[in-house]
């Protein structure tokens, strides 16, 4: 058991790390996404479009 403390402690700074470097690749995709924003919902695929889609 004496190893497990310290094996914690790498985890959770590990773990620290790994959600910081999450929360930077969302900040990123965020801001990238909001470029393609629109004012007016998209319009749905058309039915010919789907059926496409499927048979693809």
């Amino acid at each position: 058991m004496g190893g497990t403390t310290p094996d914690n402690v790498a985890t959770a700074q590990e773990t620290t790390e790994a959600v910081g470097r999450l929360d930077c690749v969302v900040r990123t995709m965020t801001e990238r996404v909001d470029r393609f924003r629109l004012d007016e919902p998209a319009a749905a695929p058309s039915r010919e479009l789907v059926a496409v889609r499927r048979s693809a």
